[in-house]
């Protein structure tokens, strides 16, 4: 902490070029799913700038690990059952959640009441076998979401923890965007069941670890 006049005085935290484009912080309530908790602020991701990086995806799947989740985007070949092209986000635990409970507060409508209007059943992909020639990999923890209709599409932003460690302490948070990746509702639907179902998992093997 620098000395003036023999006094310490506090310096305001402040983000390190390039960390990104900052977004206001809207809350500081705890989020949650399930009783998990995810991260202990919220951001406004409306006034973010588009990912320039942008994938149409016709394939979905979601591989759940101990600590973090592999949302894997595909293209599919013409004719056969292999890919053209992957991209793999891979998120944490906690970014998971606030993933699911920000879906949770989406009302009026919620997305499964769009997939009930529209009549849309949730689409699973099946299990990627073969890795394409050309794969992508990414991360991200902060997710933005939006619904039309049959169509759908999740930005993915990534906040260092640098940056997460200044938002703690002031009003801003700087993201990266990262990718734009658009899906058909049923599709998007369909990857929120599947976290939804690992989320469950953690959830119980937390409680098996309480109980020995």
């Amino acid at each position: 902490m620098p000395k003036h006049g023999g006094k310490q005085v506090a310096r305001k935290p402040q983000a390190r070029k390039g960390e990104g484009v900052p977004v206001h912080v809207s809350s500081s309530n705890p989020t949650s799913f399930l009783g998990l908790p995810s991260r202990a602020i919220s951001v406004d991701l409306s006034s973010a700038p588009v990912p320039e990086r942008k994938y149409f995806a016709e394939v979905c799947t979601v591989t759940m690990l101990e600590h973090s989740a592999r949302i894997m985007f595909g293209q599919p070949q013409f004719g056969v059952k292999r890919l053209r092209t992957l991209v793999m986000v891979a998120m944490s635990r906690r970014s998971v959640i606030a993933l699911l409970s920000s879906l949770d507060q989406m009302q009026s409508p919620s997305l499964e009441e769009i997939c009930a209007a529209e009549g849309l059943a949730p689409e699973i992909s099946p299990p990627i076998e073969e890795e394409p020639v050309q794969v992508v990999e990414l991360s991200a923890n902060f997710t933005l979401c939006g619904v039309s209709s049959t169509e759908a599409c999740v930005d993915f932003f990534e906040a260092s923890p640098f940056s997460l460690g200044v938002a703690v302490q002031s009003d801003t948070l700087h993201v990266d965007p990262v990718v734009r990746v658009s899906l058909t509702t049923p599709l998007l639907l369909g990857m929120v069941m599947e976290l939804r179902k690992g989320a469950t998992n953690w959830l119980g093997r937390d409680k098996q670890g309480e109980q020995k």
